[in-house]
């Protein structure tokens, strides 16, 4: 799945921006790939996955500060 590669690029790079201590680039990967969600809601990603993903992410961010 095209989106799923995406997605999972973007949260790797958020882990890696967090391992070296840059969380501003980890929360604008993590802004990132919640907008990719919400554009696949219902179309590639299914809408109740979609709503656990950005559920996720926007806890990931509030623990981050964002």
């Amino acid at each position: 799945m095209k989106n799923g590669s995406k997605l999972v690029a973007k949260i790797d790079h958020a882990i890696t921006a967090l391992q070296a201590g840059k969380v501003a680039v980890a929360c604008t990967d993590v802004a990132g790939s919640m907008s990719q969600v919400q554009s696949a809601r219902g179309k590639t990603i299914p809408a109740s996955t979609a709503d656990v993903l950005l559920a996720n992410a926007r806890h990931v961010h509030a623990v981050l500060g964002c």
